[in-house]
């Protein structure tokens, strides 16, 4: 019945969509009704997509007793084990990605939390089922139901149905953002526990991560307590502003960057040496070359690669900053030619012993920037 309006639905669509194309329309209302028309038609094939997702996801391939393949049709809800396998190559997606699709369709359009075909136990209520009744009629794409069923991921089944239902009318105009908003206060409005358990959760999972993003800049990617992010971001707020002021940033947002590092770096004391390196060049060792990098000519600002901030992979940093931290005491140290890695080539570091030695444990780390097999 749902495929039966589904299909009727689309037929519908596809129809108003070529009337209203061979009649071109004139004016800025008729072409932003075809958009809205066009929007639709994929919001439909994505939610009868989905039904077929879960169709597939509960039938499973057993072998009988004669040695025939037979199927098992289980419940709705269950997730054989191969879905996501049989599904990643027809939609070009990767199992991981698949699986997550799976499970998605399963809770919004099936309206059960998945579970694994022969474990007996049928998964529990979602709610949802309005967000794909919403799909089904074109008003809801499959991006906003996603944030809609993230938001309501943990709610039981009536509290959910009661969010979606109070959320319908909104469905249809209402971004991402404005959903989660509404969402949001609609659970507070319903099951304040619930919300307030959801922050406790994630208040125990606060913290801070760091990954190479372009070569020259890292990426910082935070969570923390509202209550100090508040205090913290006044702080660095009030810097970023007095570095605009002074002309030493061109944007707030650049000048907040720069005011997060200087007021951790103000209130730390951190040691920061580079070391020259020179390639291995066969059996005559390393080259007696200085680099370039330091002591070449050009600008103060121009960008030259050093190694070792992050393991195996090139930094990208201004020559003035390489001079100020530069080991005097130092000469060229010998580096693999490809990788840059610190070598010891003459075996001056090795040890008989078990443990390493303090030299070479400082060569293992300068090169790797940690070390491998701690302990």
């Amino acid at each position: 019945m749902v495929a039966t309006t589904a299909a009727d639905t689309l037929a519908e669509l596809a129809g108003d969509l070529l009337d209203r194309l061979h009649q071109a329309p004139t004016d800025r209302d008729g072409w932003t009704a075809l958009v809205t028309s066009c929007q639709g038609v994929p919001n439909v094939v994505t939610a009868l997509q989905d039904q077929a997702v879960v169709e597939l996801a509960r039938r499973e391939s057993v072998w009988d007793e004669d040695g025939t393949l037979g199927e098992v049709e289980h419940l709705v809800g269950t997730v054989a084990l191969d879905a996501a396998d049989l599904l990643a190559p027809l939609v070009g997606a990767s199992h991981g990605q698949a699986q997550r699709r799976v499970e998605t369709a399963v809770r919004i359009c099936g309206g059960r939390e998945p579970s694994e075909a022969g474990d007996g136990v049928r998964g529990a209520a979602t709610g949802l089922r309005g967000l794909h009744a919403a799909m089904l009629d074109g008003r809801l794409d499959p991006y906003r139901a996603s944030v809609v069923a993230t938001e309501l991921a943990e709610a039981p089944a009536d509290v959910a149905a009661a969010v979606v239902d109070a959320l319908d009318p909104f469905l249809a105009d209402s971004d991402a953002p404005a959903l989660r908003r509404r969402c949001r206060r609609l659970l507070a409005r319903i099951s304040p526990d619930l919300l307030r358990q959801r922050a406790v959760r994630a208040r125990s999972r606060c913290g801070l991560r760091r990954w190479v993003a372009e070569p020259g800049v890292d990426t910082w990617l935070g969570t923390f307590p509202s209550e100090d992010a508040a205090a913290a971001w006044t702080a660095v707020d009030r810097l970023a502003h007095s570095y605009v002021g002074d002309g030493t940033c061109a944007t707030v947002e650049q000048a907040r960057g720069k005011a997060l590092t200087d007021l951790v770096l103000q209130h730390s004391s951190v040691d920061v040496r580079v070391v020259l390196t020179a390639p291995v060049d066969g059996v005559e060792g390393a080259s007696s070359t200085r680099p370039a990098a330091a002591e070449g000519p050009g600008r103060d600002d121009d960008l030259v690669q050093v190694h070792g901030s992050r393991p195996s992979e090139p930094v990208l940093v201004p020559r003035a900053w390489v001079r100020e931290h530069l080991d005097p005491t130092s000469g060229p140290l010998p580096c693999h030619s490809m990788s840059g890695a610190r070598l010891d080539p003459e075996s001056r570091f090795a040890s008989d012993g078990y443990r390493p030695g303090a030299r070479l444990a400082a060569l293992v780390r300068a090169r790797d920037g940690r070390c491998r097999f701690p302990g």
